[in-house]
């Protein structure tokens, strides 16, 4: 499952080896050994060009799962340059191949990658032997989950950020 970020978007720009998701998704699609499962983002479809690229290549697909969960009980392997969609997928215990600069880009929680394609296709090719490190996942996102404010903490994290400001 490949997972495109918003074309634009300064994470791709700044923070990953390409400057737009085609390229991105033509070095994967270089190494890619089998169909490539494409997720678009939940705020914005892909460009028409993007869409156009997407449909011409017969190893790639989109996904059409309503949900990333559900997207996610379907396949055990994620790519992404930094989408936080990868921290569910690490929660999941999917293998995840992170190909960006990511808050969540932690040796021992996932495979870091860069932009070598013979080096992505040694991986593709033995994704079932590939080790999944259920504590260093487990690891990363206790840690991000202990940080993010959601709506059964917000009031406290709140009050606790306007107590610690100067008066």
């Amino acid at each position: 499952l490949v997972i495109l970020q918003v074309e634009g978007d300064s994470q791709l720009h700044y923070f990953s080896p390409w400057v737009t998701q085609e390229a991105f998704l033509r070095n994967i699609g270089a190494a890619a050994v089998q169909t490539l499962v494409i997720r678009k983002h939940p705020r914005r479809d892909p460009s028409p060009a993007l869409q156009k690229v997407i449909e011409s290549l017969p190893k790639w697909r989109l996904d059409d799962s309503p949900t990333l969960s559900d997207a996610l009980q379907r396949f055990d392997v994620m790519a992404t340059i930094n989408s936080s969609s990868a921290v569910e997928a690490l929660d999941k215990k999917a293998l995840v191949l992170c190909f960006g600069q990511a808050v969540f880009r932690q040796r021992g929680a996932l495979l870091c990658m860069g932009p070598d394609v013979g080096e992505l296709r040694a991986v593709t090719q033995n994704l079932k032997n590939q080790p999944v490190w259920e504590e260093g996942q487990h690891a990363v996102v206790s840690a991000i989950l202990a940080r993010q404010w959601n709506e059964g903490n917000v009031r406290r994290k709140l009050h606790q950020l306007l107590e610690s400001l100067p008066r």
